[in-house]
């Protein structure tokens, strides 16, 4: 199914070029075909999140192959906070094989920025 095409589309932002750069650094299967099509990926504003939380929407190029990945994608992203509870996390959902959404989600300390990379705890699918 292809997606209704976006009257405007921007760049990734350096912060989520690096976040999804970190979901990609794990091997699992489909990851190659992902590492494509991020140098393709736009956002689109229209469809990201309103709530002022840094979850966004994401346009991959359909001419590339789709990811036989997991979706949602199998790597751990928690955003630490103070002592041993963290603040929330993130998670990168697939549509179709394509990387179709950056979600960052708290536990109830309201909307979370993307973090900075060095700020996430990653863990990968077989840890």
């Amino acid at each position: 199914m292809e997606p209704p095409a976006p009257t405007s589309l921007r760049p990734l932002t350096d912060r989520e070029r690096a976040i999804l750069d970190g979901f990609l650094s794990y091997d699992y299967p489909g990851v190659d075909e992902l590492r494509a099509q991020l140098s393709t990926l736009r956002v689109n504003p229209e469809l990201s999140c309103s709530c002022g939380c840094g979850t966004v929407d994401l346009v991959a190029d359909r001419v590339l192959s789709p990811a036989a990945a997991p979706s949602p994608l199998p790597v751990g992203a928690e955003i630490p906070g103070d002592g041993d509870v963290p603040l929330g996390g993130m998670i990168v959902f697939l549509l179709d094989g394509y990387l179709a959404s950056l979600e960052i989600y708290s536990y109830g300390s309201g909307p979370l920025q993307l973090p900075a990379i060095e700020d996430v705890d990653w863990s990968g699918p077989d840890e």
